[in-house]
């Protein structure tokens, strides 16, 4: 009904258009599905060479103080334990035994797929198959690349990938099996044969590899269904090479044959599948050119490469400008978002930057290297740090603001806590029943709100190396950074002030009339070495201080109106005092699998905004919250803020006051200020228990 209701409010041209576009892709589906029946959907290609090379590793020395988390992760890939969206670490293999989603729980046998290799493929794609099986070493487990390893759900490896449906089973979740195949472990195998020279590791990389050409033949199958999931995992395997090869690591001729033709398929599959959209461009493009940008880069010059690099370099520049407003926030409205798209432009501006110097091989590279020097570009760059820097809190993790899948390019530098596994089923609802290791090993704990390596990546790129040791000590994306990028950047930048620092709204602190809370904090001024920093494009507005540490979220839903990351949260607070949490945005737990806690984590109760009887928000869609608030800034300032939102036909005001001493909320509307539910997630598919007392921390106080 919604979509019928939308196609209705359309100008006949503008519909006329929209069905057009919808007929033609239909069309292309049906083609490729009757193609890819009769014939091999392996492509293959003739090239003059093998891969070009462009990492220049971190030394030895920079990996030594990792050394123990990285020998103990590689390990843990090596027997293909993974643990990812909040799934533990588990061991991922065909037939095994999966816990579930909060009771849904699948078994292989329920999809049909109760197999091991050598894996069902179609007659025309046999050959091909059957001959890389026979390059992985005999010993070797395969990975069900194919299988939701938290739920039990397999998707069939003989479905053509734009005939496989998602998002409509309870507790399943596609994302899973797509985050598995993004790759983004392999390059800690590479790291752990640099520490150890063990050539274990170079075999298990091939092995896995091998292993995912194999059963995955190109367009089959769940892994080839979003050109953004292929794009990535395309740069995660050339960074993984790459960082063998720097280290002395060879591979045999057979392997590394099998090796470009992937990546020549990878390539050609994004060109051909773009994510494009004349309307909405988001994150799944960016990944998408990037991607390719990689694949384009290391392949050698064809005139089909040559086409691909420049496409790429050229769109990076153009969504690099649509997608970071002028304040550098991302415009998805997710500060996790931000971080996955600084992520892309970052490292695919520092390979560009090797191929337009004077020994690379960019077509057209005066011009490419015009816009990526220019000032403006420059300044976005430094901006997205700057964002970064000052949405972290005091205790190094970022406030969450929108939806957080844990998303990432690259995992270069790993950041980890050690602790039990014991300890970890403590601290995740989700682990409650966990089993895959004893109590008393060791679970490494991925800290997926440290966003620090951005801050080191631009760092690197402008090579700062002394500030970037200041604020996020010896990450290694800088010296990854800091050694792709070949033109000195120094020579082109200015040294410019922190805009948000200068962002003023209003010229004094409105009277509010409403509904009280105030907090007192005994001891130093909350106002010492105050501190405000204001983004008015993503909409949230930060004061920090040697005691304080405040977020007010208010502003854009994102993606132009869209809101697909947004969550319920307009005019709601994140607080820290002397570095203790008191109020935190939960986060987002889950999207497709569970759309009821969906709708809990982004709706209105779950935050801490002026509290009302019903959700104002439209949540009926998942990835869609239409901007019914309108919020704005009236006030911004060391007195504090002000904003109002409007709701049922009623604008609502609140007021913070910063005090000496004591912190002051006034709002004009709404039935109280803490939120009903307690919920918190410490990123994708990771329930918090040791977390979840904060609102209650401040409830306390406040009687």
């Amino acid at each position: 009904m919604y979509y019928l209701r939308k196609a209705l409010s359309m100008p006949p041209q503008q519909l006329a258009g929209r069905v057009y576009q919808r007929l033609s892709y239909q069309f292309k589906v049906n083609f490729e599905r009757w193609r890819d029946i009769r014939l091999p959907t392996y492509r293959t290609a003739r090239f003059s060479g093998g891969l070009l090379r462009y990492v220049t590793a971190p030394t030895v020395t920079a990996l030594e103080p990792h050394r123990e988390v990285i020998l103990a992760l590689a390990n843990l890939y090596c027997d293909h334990y993974f643990d990812l969206l909040g799934s533990g670490w588990v061991q991922v293999k065909h037939g095994m035994a999966c816990r579930g989603v909060e009771g849904q729980r699948y078994t292989e046998s329920s999809v049909g797929a109760q197999h091991a290799m050598p894996l069902q493929t179609t007659p025309a794609n046999t050959v091909y198959t059957q001959r890389v099986q026979n390059l992985i070493v005999k010993n070797y487990v395969p990975i069900d690349w194919h299988l939701d390893f938290k739920s039990g759900f397999r998707w069939s490896e003989l479905t053509p990938s734009n005939a496989i449906t998602y998002g409509d089973k309870l507790g399943v979740d596609v994302k899973v099996p797509w985050e598995l195949a993004r790759a983004q472990h392999l390059p800690t195998l590479a790291y752990t044969y640099a520490l150890t020279k063990d050539e274990r590791y170079v075999r298990e990389f091939c092995n896995q590899i091998l292993d995912f050409i194999a059963t995955n033949p190109p367009r089959y199958g769940v892994n080839w269904v979003v050109a953004m999931d292929v794009g990535i995992r395309a740069a995660n395997w050339l960074m993984a090479y790459d960082l063998f090869r720097s280290f002395g690591a060879t591979f045999d001729a057979m392997f590394e044959a099998e090796f470009v033709q992937s990546i020549y398929q990878h390539g050609h599959h994004i060109r051909h599948h773009l994510e494009w959209s004349p309307t909405l461009r988001s994150n799944h493009y960016l990944s998408d050119i990037v991607g390719l940008l990689f694949c384009a880069a290391y392949l050698p010059n064809t005139r089909e490469t040559d086409e691909w690099l420049s496409f790429s370099a050229r769109e990076l520049v153009a969504e690099t400008k649509l997608q970071f407003g002028e304040d550098g926030a991302n415009f998805e409205a997710s500060t996790s978002y931000h971080r996955l798209s600084a992520e892309l432009v970052v490292y695919a501006t520092a390979l560009i930057m090797s191929l337009v110097h004077p020994k690379g091989k960019l077509a057209h590279p005066n011009e490419i290297a015009s816009a990526l020097l220019s000032q403006e570009y420059l300044e976005c760059l430094e901006k997205m740090a700057e964002f970064t820097m000052n949405i972290t809190r005091p205790d190094g993790r970022v406030t969450q603001i929108g939806d957080n899948d844990s998303g990432r390019l690259f995992k270069l530098h790993p950041s980890y806590t050690k602790m039990t596994v014991a300890e970890a089923k403590q601290k995740y609802i989700q682990l409650a029943d966990y089993d895959a290791l004893p109590d008393d090993a060791i679970y490494w704990d991925e800290n997926v709100l440290d966003h620090l390596h951005i801050v080191a990546a631009i760092d690197g790129l402008f090579k700062r190396e002394n500030d970037c040791l200041l604020f996020t000590g010896k990450c290694l994306d800088f010296y990854f950074i800091n050694r792709l990028a070949k033109v000195d950047i120094m020579t082109y930048r200015q040294e410019r002030p922190c805009d948000a620092e200068q962002v003023r709204v209003g010229e004094y602190l409105p009277t509010v009339e409403g509904r009280t809370t105030t907090l007192s904090f005994p001891g130093a001024s909350l106002r010492e070495g105050l501190k405000c920093y204001g983004y008015p494009d993503f909409g949230v507005y930060i004061f920090r201080s040697q005691r304080l540490y405040m977020t007010v979220r208010c502003g854009s839903v994102g993606q132009r109106g869209n809101g697909g990351h947004a969550h319920s949260d307009q005019l709601s607070i994140e607080l820290l005092i002397d570095g203790e949490p008191l109020l935190q945005d939960p986060g987002t737990y889950l999207y497709t699998p569970l759309p009821e806690q969906r709708n809990r984590y982004r709706g209105i109760t779950a935050h801490a905004t002026p509290q009302l009887e019903r959700e104002p928000a439209d949540l009926s869609i998942l990835f869609r919250m239409p901007d019914t608030f309108q919020a704005k800034c009236l006030y911004f300032g060391e007195e504090g803020f002000v904003g109002s939102i409007k709701v049922f036909g009623q604008t609502i005001y609140r007021r913070v006051s910063i005090l000496d001493g004591q912190l002051e909320w006034v709002d004009s509307g709404g039935i109280g200020f803490l939120p009903e539910s307690v919920l918190m997630s410490n990123g994708y598919g990771k329930q918090l228990t040791d977390e979840q007392s904060v609102s209650l921390k401040l409830q306390s106080m406040l009687e």
